[in-house]
């Protein structure tokens, strides 16, 4: 996770498709597996947070984030607190509402959850 917000505000198109392709799978692992370090919650949803603040995120992109986000949202109550606590129902908005139809319809799941 350290590693994938290293690159957050890369450059590169293809660097910023894998690292939300790499933030999607691991939600999925976390899903199914729910054991994970004590950081980790913290570390995703920091890294979603400076992913999506970036601004240089296309679409595709942006939505494997979201949908990423919302995963880990169903893994555990510290999840869903943690992301409270950060105000990140707001964030998801904002940048749903400037990356598509398919974006805003993940965004109004995770509202759903929150």
């Amino acid at each position: 996770m350290k590693c994938v917000d290293s690159f957050a505000t890369s450059t590169n198109k293809n660097v910023r498709l894998a690292l939300a392709t790499v933030l999607l799978n691991t939600s999925s692992y976390l899903k199914s597996c729910r054991k994970y370090d004590d950081a980790i919650p913290e570390l995703f949803l920091i890294t979603v947070g400076n992913i999506c603040g970036s601004e240089l995120f296309e679409n595709e992109a942006i939505v494997r984030v979201l949908v990423g986000f919302g995963t880990v949202l169903l893994v555990s109550d510290g999840f869903r607190k943690h992301a409270k606590t950060l105000n990140m129902g707001s964030m998801v908005q904002r940048v749903a509402g400037q990356h598509g139809i398919k974006a805003v319809a993940v965004a109004a799941e995770i509202q759903s959850i929150l």
